[in-house]
C-alpha cells in the first residue's frame, strides 16, 4: 500500500476553506482531517467530560450540514454509508455524537512502521522541536501578516480547549489594539456562552484568534453593534470571520474601496 503525506497546515490553506458544497471525497477527507491524532477530553455543552481516543471526532450533523453545504438527509445518508462500507463507526457518549475512523492509526496516521525510516524519524522531531520553540517565543510570528502583536505566552495553545475567560481576554485585547477602545464586557450571556461552546468543540485558541482578527478588520466599515460577542459568536458568521482572518480580506465595501479587499499590514 503506498501512502502521501499531507502537512496539517494543508487546511489551513485558503484553497481548502474556500465556500463551497463538498463532494463526498472532501467531505470524508474533512473528517480524517478533524480526527484527533491522540488522545485527548473534549467537554460537552452539558458540562461533561468526553474521552477521545486517536482516531476520534465529536460530530454535530447541523454544524456538517453547515459546514459542507449539504441538505440534512444528504448527510444523514453520507454518514450511514460511510458506517455501512467499514470506514468509522458512530457512537453517543453521554449525549454527544461520536465518530471513529476505522483503522485510523494504520491507514492515515502520518507514521508507519514499515515506510518511516530512522532518519525520517528524527528529522520530524527535530522539526516539532523547531516549531514549540518558535510557538513559544512568539506565538504570532508564524501567523498572517494582519494578526496583531500579543505578550508572548502559552495561552493560545491549540492543544488547550478555548474558555470563556480566554476568549473575553481576546475580545478585549482585539478591541484594545484595533479600536483603542476597552469594553465593558465581563462574561458572556447565556445565548453567547452557548454559541461559544458549539464554536469550542471544532475551533482551537490559534483559530478562534484568527475570527477574532477577521472580524476587527471590518472595523472602519462596520456599526459598534456588530463589534460584539453576540453578532460574532453566530456559527454562520464566525465562519466567515475565520476566512477573513486566513487570507485577511474584507466582506463588506468601503466608501473608497470595492467589496472584498486585501488588508495590508500598513493599514492598521
Amino acid at each position: 500500500m503506498a501512502f502521501i503525506k499531507l502537512d496539517r497546515s494543508f487546511f489551513d490553506n485558503s484553497f481548502w476553506n474556500e465556500a463551497r458544497v463538498y463532494s463526498k471525497a472532501e467531505a470524508w477527507l474533512d473528517l480524517i482531517q478533524e480526527a484527533r491524532f491522540e488522545a485527548s477530553t473534549f467537554h460537552t455543552n452539558n458540562g461533561k467530560v468526553i474521552e477521545l481516543q486517536k482516531g476520534e471526532l465529536p460530530i454535530s450533523r447541523r454544524y456538517l450540514e453547515e459546514r459542507w453545504r449539504w441538505g440534512s438527509s444528504r448527510v444523514t445518508n453520507f454518514l450511514k454509508k460511510l458506517v455501512e462500507k467499514g470506514l468509522c463507526t458512530i457512537n453517543q457518549t453521554n449525549g454527544q455524537t461520536t465518530l471513529s475512523i476505522v483503522k485510523y492509526s494504520d491507514l492515515y496516521n502520518w507514521q508507519t512502521n514499515n515506510q518511516t525510516t530512522k532518519q525520517e524519524n528524527e528529522e520530524k522531531a527535530n522539526q516539532c522541536q523547531t516549531k514549540i520553540k518558535e510557538y513559544k517565543e512568539d506565538i504570532y510570528t508564524h501567523t498572517h501578516a494582519h494578526t496583531h502583536e500579543e505578550k508572548k505566552s502559552d495561552e493560545d495553545n491549540p492543544n488547550v480547549a478555548p474558555t470563556e475567560e480566554w476568549f473575553l481576554k481576546r475580545w478585549k485585547d482585539a478591541r484594545q489594539y484595533y479600536l483603542k477602545k476597552p469594553t465593558n464586557i465581563i462574561k458572556l450571556t447565556i445565548y453567547e456562552k452557548g454559541c461559544f461552546n458549539e464554536i469550542a468543540k471544532y475551533y482551537n485558541r490559534k483559530q478562534i484568534v484568527k475570527a477574532i482578527s477577521g472580524l476587527f478588520i471590518q472595523s472602519n466599515v462596520f456599526p459598534e453593534c456588530k463589534l460584539r460577542p453576540t453578532h460574532f459568536l453566530n456559527f454562520d458568521k464566525f465562519e466567515n470571520y475565520y476566512q477573513c482572518g486566513i487570507d485577511g480580506t474584507k466582506l463588506y465595501e468601503d466608501k473608497k474601496k470595492s467589496s472584498k479587499t486585501k488588508f495590508n499590514k500598513g493599514d492598521i
